[in-house]
């Protein structure tokens, strides 16, 4: 009888789902004043692949989904960098005229 190794099991999913572009797969986002303030802030719960697909926001809208998504508000001058890069990079979504 083949007895399957449980570990061995998880070893194998989360090295398919690296190489498939899976959850460890790296994200490129726009180069700018904040970018490296919103790789270490964002990606305490998700990867910047949210980001990246996101339909954008207002600054305004940034702020409060930042602000409901972290305890950034202790950090002003992170909160500051991180609605700025993503206000800049990832404003409202308007469809093409």
């Amino acid at each position: 009888m083949v007895r399957i190794r449980p570990d061995l099991v998880l070893l194998a999913v989360t090295t398919l789902l690296g190489a498939a572009g899976g959850p460890a797969s790296a994200i490129s986002l726009p180069k700018g004043e904040g970018l490296s303030t919103v790789r270490k802030e964002c990606t305490r719960c998700h990867s910047l692949r949210n980001i990246a697909n996101s339909d954008g926001k207002t600054p305004e809208g940034w702020r409060e989904h930042v602000i409901q998504m972290t305890d950034i508000e202790r950090r002003p001058e992170n909160l500051e960098a991180v609605v700025n890069y993503l206000s800049e990079h990832f404003p409202p979504w308007q469809p093409p005229q």
